[in-house]
This record gives C-alpha cells, structure tokens and sequence, in this order.
C-alpha cells in the first residue's frame, strides 16, 4: 500500500523553478507497473495487488466505487 506517492507532473510543479519538460511515463501507476513487472518474477512473485491509500482522482474514485457495487464487494478500510 502507498502513500503519498504523486506523478511527475504534481511533484515538478513543486519544484522551485517548476519542472515542465516530463518524462513519457508521468502517472504513478505506470512507474509501479513497471516496478512490478521488473520484480515480479523472483521476489514478488505472489504479489497481486497494490494499492494507494488515497486517490485524490475523482474519476478513479467514481470507477473504484462502480467495480465494487458491480462485484457486489464492499471496501472495508
């Protein structure tokens, strides 16, 4: 589970002077993904989730909510 973790795009806008020329991979899950995928072979093997602690994205919170009225699945935090 992750906390605080933000993208390229929120973490260059606080530098002082703001960074605006941004890596192609700018989201935060696209930076997990692939940590995933580089570690998943031999030492997560049998890692199947991950999760942040907050999405500040109301588009991903309205999609969360849908998936889990549609699996009939409640989020027990």
């Amino acid at each position: 589970m992750a906390s605080g973790a933000y993208g390229a795009r929120h973490e260059g806008f606080l530098k002082n002077p703001k960074i605006t020329v941004l890596p192609k991979l700018q989201n935060w899950s696209d930076l997990i993904w692939l940590q995933w995928m580089n570690k998943a072979v031999d030492q997560m093997a049998g890692l199947r989730y991950v999760f942040r602690l907050r999405s500040f994205n109301k588009d991903a919170e309205w999609l969360i909510v849908r998936a889990l009225r549609q699996a009939k699945k409640e989020l027990v935090v």
